[in-house]
This record gives C-alpha cells, sequence and structure tokens, in this order.
C-alpha cells in the first residue's frame, strides 16, 4: 500500500506544469553568505544530464523550492536559491539553498545525508516575494493610512482633486514652451507669456501650440497636472514615453512645490518601470532632455546601459566613500556589525568543517571531544593504560588502537622476533595498545637482557649484531610510545587523515619494520600507498552505516558491555559511530542556535544598508527602480516618502507591484500605459482565468470609469499599418 501511494503521490506531482521535480536530491553541507546560512544541496547527476544550466531558467537565484524525504505526507521544507554555478550544477550538481524563515511560518532544515524530492516552482518568487512581504505591512499599519483608498478601494473617481502640493502652487511653465512659437505669438494675450501661474486656472496655462503638443497630448498634460490619480493610455507610436519626460521635466523646473518646500524634507520622485530595459529607456531620455549630471539614483544592478553607470547606487555609494562623504555613523555601525558576522561565520565554519570530515572519512574526533559521549565505565577502560604508564602520553593513542588503525600484518613482526621468547607477550602489549603497566614495562626489559646480552662494543659475529638489533627494536618501542615523542593532540578536536597516517608510519618506524615487503618505511611511496589504502579502509568501515546492521538492542547491548577491548572491530566501530552520532546531533543543535544568531546579525547588516542607500537617495531629485526593486526598498520608500510616483508600462504590471509602491506620503500619482498592448502576464493560467491576476490596475480603474485620457495622434506608424490601430481601439486613432 505504501509504494502504491507513493506512485500515486509522484504521478500527480508530475502532472503539475508549472513545477519541476527533481529525486534523490541530498544535503552535503552548511555554509555562510551575505544573505546567511545557506545550506548546499546535491542533486543526482544522472537525472539531469540532459539540462543545459548555461542557458536553462531552472534553479536561478530567488527560485522557490520545496523538499520531503516522505512525498509531503508529513514533511515539507522550504527554502530559496541563493546561488547557482553553471560548473557546480554540470558536474557535481551543487547548489545553495536558504531556509529563508520570511517564507514560512515554521523554519526546518534538511538532515545530511538523507535523500528528498525537490519541486521548483516555474514563477520567479524573488519578484513576488518583497511584493507580498509590503502588502502585509499596510494591515500594520491600518485603513486609514492605505494610499489613494478612496480610489483604490472604494472607486470613488468621478470627481479627481488636485494634487495637494499643487493646490496653492504657482508654477512656470516656460521650460514646455517652444521659444520659436512664442516669439511668434501675440504679445498682448497673457496666455503667450508663459509665467508663472496657477495649476488650478487652466485657462491661464500656454497653448497646445506653444508646448508643439497635439489636442489628445494636450490633455493628458493637463490630466496629470490637475489629478492626484491620472491615467494616460497611449497606442504604440502615440508619444506616451514622450509625454512622461515632458511632464518630468516640468516637474523639476517647479522642484520648489515639491522637493524643497520650506521646513520639510526632501521627498524625490519615484520612477517606476516593470522591466530594466523599459526603466533605463526612460530614463536615459529624461536625463538628456533635462540635462541632469546630478540629482539621479538608479537603484538596482541590472542596468546594461552605459551612460547610467555615474547613477547607478552602488556606484554613487562607493564615490562617497572614496571621498569620504558618507554618513560616519552608518560606516562605524556597519564595520562593527561585520566583525560580529566574521566572529559567527568562523565559528559555524569551524563547527561545519568538522562534521564535514568525520561523515567523509577524512578525520576522527579525538578523546577530549568524546569524553561526555561516552560511558564513564568505557572511558575509563580505554584510559586505564594512561593512569599506568607515564601521564604524558597521548589520549588519543588508546583510542586509535581501540578502533583498529594500528592493526598490521602479523607475520612481517612475528618474523622480526622469531628467535625471542617473550615474543607473544611483547606483541600482544604492542598490539592491544600497550596493555602492560609501568612495572611490567620495565620487567620485560630486564627479560629481553637477560635472554640474549648484546656485545654493545663491537660486535664479533652477524649472530650477535642481529641480536643487538633485534633488542634495539624492542627498547624503541617501549621507550618512544611511553613517552611525549608521539604526538601531543590534546587540545584538537580533529584527528585528520593525514595526522593519523604520520602516527601510523611513525609507529611501524619505531616498531622496527625493515623486512622487504609493503611495510617497508625506507622505501616511500611504497610504505605510504599500503598504510593510506589501509588507513582509508579501516576509516570508510566505521563511517559505514554499521547502526543499520544492528538492531536497538544489539546498540543497546554494546553500549553496556562490561569491557569495551573484548568487542570485535565491527562493534568497536559500530559503537564509536554511536558516540559520533550524539556529538553530532549536539552540534546540529548547535548550528541552529548559530544559525539564528547569523541570520539575525545579517538581517541587522541589511538594515545597515538600506540606512546607507536612504541616505543618498533621500538627497535625489528622481529616484528609479522596477517595480520589484521598489518592493524590495518599501521600507526605505515609506522613510523618504516620494510625494511623486509616475509609472511607465503600467498596463504591464501587476497590480500588486504598484500598491506596494505607495505609502501614505504619496500625493500624486501618473499611470501611463495600454491595457489594449500590453496586460500582466501570471505564471499560472489559472490564475489569469479565474482570478483575473491578468488584469492590471490601470486596466480596472478605466473599467471603473476613472477619468483618463488617451493619445491619439500616430507619429511612428506608416499610414498603411496605423489604419489597423483603429480595429483594437474605441477611440479613432
Amino acid at each position: 500500500k505504501g509504494a502504491e501511494l507513493t506512485k500515486q503521490i509522484i504521478n500527480k506531482i508530475k502532472k503539475i506544469q508549472y513545477l519541476n521535480t527533481y529525486f534523490d536530491v541530498s544535503c552535503i553541507n552548511v555554509t555562510t553568505s551575505g544573505q546567511g546560512i545557506v545550506y548546499v544541496m546535491q542533486l543526482d547527476n544522472e537525472k539531469i544530464k540532459s539540462i543545459n544550466w548555461e542557458t536553462s531558467k531552472r534553479l536561478i537565484f530567488g527560485s522557490l523550492i520545496c523538499f520531503s524525504s516522505d512525498y509531503f505526507l508529513n514533511e515539507c521544507l522550504i527554502g530559496i536559491v541563493c546561488e547557482r554555478d553553471e560548473q557546480d550544477l554540470r558536474k557535481k550538481g551543487w547548489f545553495n539553498v536558504k531556509f529563508d524563515f520570511e517564507a514560512c511560518e515554521v523554519i526546518s532544515y534538511p538532515e545530511f545525508g538523507k535523500s528528498y524530492i525537490m519541486l521548483e516552482t516555474s514563477a520567479f518568487f524573488e519578484s513576488y516575494k518583497h511584493v507580498l512581504k509590503a502588502l502585509k505591512t499596510f494591515k500594520r499599519e491600518g485603513e486609514d493610512n492605505f494610499p489613494f483608498k478612496e480610489n483604490l478601494v472604494y472607486c470613488q473617481n468621478a470627481m479627481m482633486p488636485l494634487p495637494k502640493y499643487l493646490k496653492e502652487a504657482s508654477v512656470d511653465f516656460t521650460v514646455l514652451v517652444d521659444r520659436k512659437k512664442k516669439i511668434q505669438m501675440n504679445k498682448n494675450d497673457p496666455r503667450n507669456n508663459p509665467v508663472k501661474c496657477y495649476i488650478s486656472n487652466p485657462a491661464s496655462w500656454p497653448s497646445a501650440e506653444q508646448m508643439r503638443l497635439d489636442k489628445s497630448q494636450y490633455e493628458a498634460v493637463k490630466l496629470a497636472l490637475t489629478n492626484k490619480l491620472a491615467l494616460i493610455q497611449g497606442p504604440p507610436g502615440t508619444g506616451k514615453t514622450f509625454l512622461g519626460v515632458k511632464l518630468v521635466k516640468f516637474l523639476l523646473d517647479n522642484k520648489h512645490s515639491w522637493w524643497n518646500r520650506p521646513n520639510e524634507r526632501h521627498k524625490p520622485i519615484l520612477m517606476i518601470c516593470y522591466t530594466n530595459h523599459a526603466l533605463d529607456q526612460f530614463l536615459e531620455y529624461c536625463i538628456d532632455e533635462c540635462k541632469l549630471t546630478s540629482g539621479v539614483v538608479r537603484v538596482g544592478g541590472r542596468s546594461k546601459s552605459e551612460s547610467l553607470e555615474p547613477f547607478l547606487l552602488k556606484n554613487l555609494k562607493q564615490s562617497l566613500k572614496s571621498k569620504r562623504q558618507i554618513d560616519r555613523t552608518i560606516y562605524y555601525n556597519i564595520v562593527n556589525q561585520y566583525r560580529k558576522i566574521s566572529t559567527l561565520k568562523e565559528n559555524l565554519a569551524s563547527v561545519s568543517r568538522t562534521l564535514d570530515l568525520i561523515f567523509n572519512c577524512q578525520a576522527i574526533l579525538t578523546i577530549q571531544k568524546l569524553k561526555n559521549y561516552i560511558n564513564p565505565m568505557h572511558l575509563d577502560q580505554l584510559l586505564i593504560n594512561h593512569r599506568r604508564n607515564d601521564k604524558d602520553i597521548d589520549l588519543n593513542f588508546y583510542l586509535i588502537d581501540w578502533l583498529g588503525l594500528l592493526d598490521f600484518d602479523e607475520e612481517d613482526f612475528v618474523g622480526q622476533l622469531e628467535n625471542l621468547e617473550l615474543t607473544e607477550e611483547l606483541h600482544g602489549q604492542f598490539v592491544t595498545g600497550l596493555n602492560a603497566d609501568q612495572d611490567q614495562e620495565e620487567e620485560s626489559k630486564e627479560l629481553i637482557q637477560n635472554n640474549e646480552q648484546p656485545n654493545l662494543a663491537e660486535p664479533d659475529s652477524e649472530e650477535e649484531d642481529d641480536n643487538f638489533n633485534k633488542e634495539r627494536i624492542l627498547d624503541d618501542n617501549f621507550d618512544d610510545f611511553t613517552s611525549t615523542k608521539v604526538l601531543n593532540l590534546d587540545t584538537k578536536e580533529l584527528l585528520k587523515k593525514e595526522e593519523l597516517y604520520d602516527m601510523i608510519k611513525t609507529y611501524r618506524y619505531q616498531m622496527g619494520y625493515s623486512k622487504e615487503g609493503k611495510w617497508k618505511v625506507k622505501k616511500g611511496k611504497k610504505v605510504i600507498d599500503a598504510d593510506f589504502e589501509k588507513l582509508e579502509t579501516t576509516l570508510e568501515k566505521i563511517f559505514a552505516k554499521t547502526s543499520n546492521q544492528y538492531s536497538n538492542n544489539d546498540l543497546s547491548l554494546i553500549e553496556n558491555c562490561p569491557n569495551i577491548w573484548r568487542l570485535d572491530y565491527t562493534q568497536r566501530h559500530l559503537l564509536y559511530f554511536h558516540w559520533v552520532n550524539k556529538y553530532k546531533n549536539e552540534q546540529e543543535e548547535k548550528i541552529k542556535q548559530l544559525n539564528n544568531q547569523y541570520n539575525n546579525e545579517i538581517n541587522q547588516m541589511q538594515e545597515l544598508r538600506l540606512q546607507e542607500d536612504r541616505s543618498i537617495m533621500q538627497d535625489a531629485y528622481i529616484i528609479a527602480m522596477t517595480t520589484t526593486g521598489s518592493s524590495r526598498y518599501h521600507s526605505v520608500l515609506k522613510d523618504i516618502g516620494p510625494r511623486i510616483i509616475i509609472v511607465e508600462e503600467a498596463a504591464e504590471v501587476f497590480e500588486a507591484h504598484i500598491v506596494s509602491a505607495l505609502s501614505k506620503h504619496c500625493e500624486h500619482l501618473i499611470l501611463i500605459g495600454d491595457h489594449v498592448q500590453l496586460r500582466p502576464n501570471p505564471a499560472v493560467y489559472t490564475l489569469a482565468t479565474q482570478y483575473q491576476l491578468d488584469v492590471s490596475l490601470f486596466e480596472r480603474l478605466i473599467n471603473n470609469n476613472t477619468k483618463r485620457v488617451m493619445l491619439n495622434n500616430q507619429h511612428r506608424m506608416r499610414p498603411e499599418i496605423s489604419v489597423l490601430m483603429k480595429h483594437f481601439y474605441e477611440e479613432t486613432i
């Protein structure tokens, strides 16, 4: 039944068109990044060979993914792709995931070595994430602070008032007037002298001819400047962008009415577009037409325009830092925060590296780290010789010997000691980990010396010389391995494979291996390869999934055995693995705590970075960003409080994206677009057909009879093409 249920779940998942499904995904490491703690996940390369990661949109930055080890019956871990390297994906199947606490109410983390099924949405979650987060703030602020509540919620659009900042403002239209046209006009007509006049009196404005605008464009300018919410619709080629630039030019020339008002802080224009390309094009046009050399901030790192390089936020920050003009308080706070993050990062890296080395068969834990997880009786048994022998001997030598890492070919050793009567006793003393105490050691030395007394001056025969060498072997073994010459590792957490190998090599040399064969130390590579291979094999045995071969009862018996030296090596490895698992569980809890601390510090760092950005943006005339950028910088924009927001290609933007960019400080919203030409494009088709998510705020307001002006003079198309437009629009073009 379980297999059948699993099959049904997999089939249902595969039928969901907007999901990418991956099987056998595992977690292999934890690391740190500028976004917080990230987990390194690995795909099954055999199942993704056909994907071209250089061009694929799969697993890009910001993609929303979820994991489950039980096909989503009881477990669902939610994360976001925070980094991917095409080469790592292609060769190893590696990518980085952040299990973001903002994405779900309960945070869960993957377990190392566990196999997961992974689902990825085809929608770009990063662009929605900040919008959804921004929308949540409106509930906290209350209904009274919802921007344009009467128009957006209650659709009270019959009478649209003037923008608040323009009600009593005296403005100058000179910048919009064509000087050649002005000269030709009758000087006695006050309309031909576009000096200061009031917005509330359109009769005093310059004429359409003076502004070089056609009738519909002139009406659009009047609508935009006399309504706090203005809709300008323009079919292709009718001058939407041209008109938007004209409005920006006029507003900049009259910035005294909205930017540097007395006793108020600066409140810039916010310019928003759906795509980076449209934003760059619009902003370039504004900068050229208005002859701007400063006062513009282009937010976002995806601009491809060289002419906008001096206005990019990151370049402005760098310039201010080089001139030492950045806010010093913010700067020092960032430096201090960076130090905190670096300390946490080092701690996390240390814990992560330790677990990585252990579970990849590259090291073993030392006694100092394991002692808290070992049965006290077993710890006494493991270190019994430490109390009997020289107290300076390295504790980890006993653990290494108990695990069998010092075991060797018995025939080689016996062959060197074949003429000694005490071979078995001495062999047992060394192989079982120096089980003789100090008195036994001295007694054994005396026995050896009494058995064959060598001539220490000049040996007269080969036999005497051989006996001298054999005695030297035994004396060296006792002297060196009961002294501090082995390795002083009492303060270490790990014994890495290379260090273990050095210990074994030293041990074999001191044990006197000199016969021809695989253990001959002086022959270099031959010995190293043999020892190293043996060491790797033993480590792999220790870290094999031994626990799966035993029941809990078996493990309990081994854990409570009366003497751990009587266990066979498989049982010893299982018991050691059990100790390591206890250590691992404690370290994973430590990682979770450090994870939370690190994420908190990263969030504080991001807040400081936003303060730094805010200090630059608040003094600009124009802030330009995409809709995604505006939602990401929602808190900053709320503090700066732009009075004027201009949205280009507004009919292409989701309603939520525009609403999330608004704040209670916004007094003037100008939407320019064409819902007949472009509409929002939801990633899931059902959301468009059943929930009208493809209807923009621009289109909804038009459908609710909000006053708008449609540009109807086609300037760009050939006549034979422009005549086709009348079939798509109600009004004559």
